[in-house]
Order: structure tokens, then C-alpha cells, then sequence
């Protein structure tokens, strides 16, 4: 589901942005995970060590584990204070624009 909204439905648009898009890992790794999985406890302690620990002080070079609870708590945070309906807005404007910075920025 996310690699439509962001890529396209059919092959071409998929081949078209996908070369021309490029998105980090905790953008679209912690969108997955924060759809897939509800804000809890154990994930809200993980985030706080991780902060206090200064793992996620290079956000754009993340990979992996850290990326996915990055993005995860990203997507929470965007969700709790403007709202989920700005998440489709974000990854609209992300696809339009090209960017994932920039789809922060318009929307």
C-alpha cells in the first residue's frame, strides 16, 4: 500500500518514480511500522533511550532496527499533533514533489 501511494499503481509510474524519488529509510520503514503497529509503552522507552543514547543524531543515516523506530516515532508524533489525515497529504505531496523534505514542507 505504501509503495502505491508513493510510487504509482501501474509499472510505469512505479519505474518513473522510483528513479527519480528518493526516500529515506525511516520515512517509509517507520510509516509501515507506525501503520502496522499502535504507540505502546515498550516502544515509547525504546525511543527515549534511543534519544538519550544520541543514536538518532545522524536521522538521514539510520538503517535498519533504529531507522523503522525513528520513523515509527515520526509518524506517531505527526499523527498526535497535526492529525492522521495529514499522513496521506505527506506521502501525496512527497510523490508530487520528488522529495521527502519537501513533502514535510508543503503540506
Amino acid at each position: 500500500m505504501v509503495n502505491r501511494l508513493l510510487y504509482g499503481d501501474n509499472w510505469k509510474q512505479s519505474l518513473k518514480n522510483n528513479s527519480l524519488l528518493s526516500i529515506p529509510t525511516w520515512y517509509k520503514d517507520g510509516l509501515i511500522d507506525y501503520l502496522g503497529n499502535n504507540w505502546s509503552t515498550p516502544i515509547d522507552n525504546l525511543v527515549k533511550d534511543h534519544i538519550i543514547g544520541g543514536a538518532f543524531e545522524k536521522f538521514n543515516h539510520l538503517e535498519g532496527d533504529e531507522a523503522t523506530l525513528a520513523g515509527h516515532a515520526i509518524w506517531n508524533y505527526i499523527d498526535e499533533v497535526y492529525g492522521n489525515r495529514m499522513i496521506p497529504n505527506i506521502l501525496y505531496m512527497t510523490r508530487v514533489s520528488k522529495n521527502a523534505e519537501s513533502g514535510f514542507i508543503y503540506v
